[in-house]
């Protein structure tokens, strides 16, 4: 329960902010230890304006008439769009960055490790399938297709709900992830639709004062805390233990999917209880607020 309340304070913050282009990773998401979050590296960010704000049905949508640069957002949280060479975009490429943080709090994993800027669009497209003028109308006439630097072989169905209806939990939480991974971004979910959805508003739920949920031990001398570089032995120790799982499931001649299944089951099992080790709880504050 207190795992799925730091869900909430962490993703929170990325669903309500007034820009848009904020590079969002998870090296730049601190927390401290009353659980106060904040964001960081805004060197790409753009004030949003009300002359960026236009109306595609009935949602909001952040856009604009200039051309930007499409060399934006850290490649494994860079939405398809701007991997097809979109130069007109808005604040639908943030809700792409933040769908994927949202998914890899909850796996301990990174949803999609593009080595590339095609080898990340073939991972986007085997998982949440290949656009169509149905699913994504006017694809065909951005950039990289429409010069032809970027073609699509083959059609490939969406797989999102089979790889991870088990891995993303609650059935809210895999929904919310869905909206925010629509390929097409006039379709994908706004930052105040996002901050009304099912998940939000189920228990359990994260008090208005975060330092209700008490103190979490960072580490580091008298309480200084850490950052991400101060995590690698944790998720060294995690991927040990993930990969004995592994060779167990090997052993037992299971498939290679079982074996995939079992790692990632035993690293997220070992984050997960390394990190409730860490929280010291407040026991004055017991009742929870909308």
């Amino acid at each position: 329960m207190l795992y799925a309340i730091i869900l909430r304070l962490v993703t929170h913050p990325f669903l309500c902010n007034s820009l848009f282009c904020v590079e969002k990773q998870t090296s730049n998401i601190l927390l401290t230890d009353r659980y106060e979050v904040k964001l960081a590296d805004f060197g790409l960010a753009r004030s949003l304006d009300s002359s960026f704000i236009g109306r595609v049905g009935n949602n909001e949508v952040g856009s604009n008439d200039g051309d930007f640069t499409n060399k934006v957002i850290t490649l494994w949280y860079r939405p398809p769009e701007l991997l097809l060479g979109e130069t007109k975009y808005g604040t639908a490429v943030d809700i792409w960055s933040a769908g994927c943080i949202f998914a890899e709090i909850i796996t301990s994993r990174p949803i999609f490790t593009g080595k590339t800027e095609m080898d990340q669009l073939k991972l986007i497209f085997d998982l949440i399938g290949t656009p169509n003028e149905t699913s994504w109308e006017g694809f065909r006439d951005l950039k990289f297709l429409r010069t032809g630097e970027v073609t699509i072989d083959k059609q490939r169905r969406p797989k999102l709900r089979e790889k991870y209806s088990n891995k993303i939990q609650p059935a809210t939480a895999l929904s919310l992830f869905e909206k925010c991974l629509e390929l097409d971004p006039k379709k994908r979910v706004t930052a105040s639709r996002a901050l009304e959805h099912r998940y939000f508003q189920s228990d359990p739920i994260a008090p208005l004062d975060p330092r209700e949920l008490g103190i979490i031990n960072l580490g580091g001398d008298e309480g200084a805390g850490c950052h991400e570089f101060q995590t690698k032995k944790r998720r060294r120790d995690a991927k040990a233990v993930a990969k004995l799982a592994e060779e167990e499931s090997k052993s037992r001649g299971e498939r290679l999917e079982k074996q995939k299944e079992a790692f990632d089951r035993a690293y997220r099992d070992h984050l997960t209880k390394q990190n409730s080790d860490t929280v010291t709880p407040n026991p004055s504050k017991q009742r929870k607020t909308r």
